[in-house]
């Protein structure tokens, strides 16, 4: 993990996914802004073996609300 030594905001993060041999993959964070009292990225670009794989964008997060009984349902039951 890389911070900012500014600010203290993770900048990016580097890890080798499935073991050695495999293409570090690299993701890149930004545009953070402040929820509910946490800095949290909204965007983030991810390259695997330096080259672009996809890009993330946050629309809206919510903290501490309430969560829907149906998301701890098991699938089937």
């Amino acid at each position: 993990m890389y911070a900012d030594p500014a600010t203290g905001l993770v900048t990016r993060q580097t890890y080798v996914a499935g073991g050695m041999g495999q293409p570090l993959i690299e993701e890149r964070f930004s545009d953070y802004r402040l929820v509910d009292g946490v800095q949290i990225n909204f965007a983030a670009n991810v390259r695997i073996g330096g080259n672009p794989a996809l890009e993330r964008t946050v629309r809206d997060i919510r903290l501490g609300g309430p969560l829907d009984p149906a998301l701890f349902k098991r699938p089937g039951s």
